[in-house]
C-alpha cells in the first residue's frame, strides 16, 4: 500500500471535467473493506466495481483472498487461485484505465504465484489467469450497459465444478442489474438462479470444461 500512498488522484483537469475522474487513494480502499466481515474474501465471493478506474478496489480484494489461500498443493492453489479472480469484476468507460487495470491485477496474481510456487509455474495458468481478466475487466459505460462499440456489455459467470472444472455463463449486464430484486436473495453472487433468459439476461451456457481449457470453449 505504501507504493501508492502518494499517487495522485487525478491525471488531468481535462479528464476531471470531461469524466469526472478521480481515483480513490489505497489507504482510503484499504480502510472501507476493512469494514466487511472476514467471510466475503472467499474465493467464490463476487465484486463488482462499475467505475474501476485503474483497479484500486480490486486489487485490494484480490490481495486479500489470496492471502487466505492457505493450501499447499499446487494445483488445488491454481484452481482456488482462478476461482479468487474470475470473481473479480470491473466495468471503465476510459481505455487507458482499463488496461491498467488488467495489468494491475494481474500483476498481483503473479506475485502470489511467484511467491508460492516460483520454479513450478504453469504456463498454462499464466494464460488462463490472463483470459479471465480480460473477459472480466471490460471497457464500456455501466449507464449506458454498453460498451464502447455500443454493443451490450456481456459478463461471464464462472462457476467452479468438481474435477478441476469450470462452467461459464454469458449473461448482459443491463439483465443482471435488471433482475437486480430478485439478485438481492442471492447475496453471495452477482448472478441469479432464475432460468429465464429475458428475466436474468442469459444469453449462453457453455459445456463445463477443465478449467485452464476454459479460454478454448466454444460451445
Amino acid at each position: 500500500m505504501s507504493a501508492n500512498k502518494h499517487k495522485p488522484f487525478t491525471k488531468s483537469k481535462d479528464r476531471i471535467q470531461k469524466h469526472g475522474e478521480v481515483f480513490t487513494p489505497a489507504w482510503v480502499v484499504n480502510d472501507m473493506l476493512n469494514l466487511f466481515p472476514d467471510e466475503v474474501w472467499q474465493p467464490q465471493k463476487t465484486f463488482l466495481e462499475p467505475a474501476c478506474g485503474e483497479g484500486a478496489f480490486l486489487i485490494q480484494i484480490l490481495e486479500r483472498k489470496l492471502e487466505r489461500l492457505n493450501i499447499k498443493k499446487q494445483q488445488d492453489w491454481e484452481f482456488q487461485a482462478a476461482i479468487c479472480v474470475g470473481s473479480l469484476y470491473g466495468i471503465e468507460l476510459l481505455e487507458d484505465n482499463a488496461e491498467q487495470c488488467t495489468m494491475n491485477i494481474m500483476r498481483v496474481f503473479l506475485k502470489f504465484y511467484d511467491k508460492n510456487f516460483h520454479k513450478t509455474q504453469d504456463n498454462d495458468v499464466i494464460k488462463t489467469i490472463q483470459f479471465l481478466i480480460s473477459r472480466n475487466v471490460i471497457q464500456g459505460n455501466a449507464l449506458t450497459y454498453k460498451q464502447t462499440n455500443g454493443e451490450l456489455i456481456i459478463i461471464s459467470e464462472w462457476t467452479a465444478k468438481e474435477n478441476f472444472e469450470f462452467l461459464r455463463r454469458d449473461f448482459t449486464f443491463e439483465g443482471i442489474v435488471t433482475a437486480g430484486e430478485v439478485k438481492k436473495k442471492n447475496e453471495n453472487s452477482l448472478f441469479t438462479d432464475i432460468t429465464q433468459e429475458t428475466e436474468s439476461g442469459l444469453i449462453k451456457t457453455y459445456k463445463p470444461i477443465n478449467w485452464k481449457k476454459i479460454r478454448y470453449a466454444t460451445e
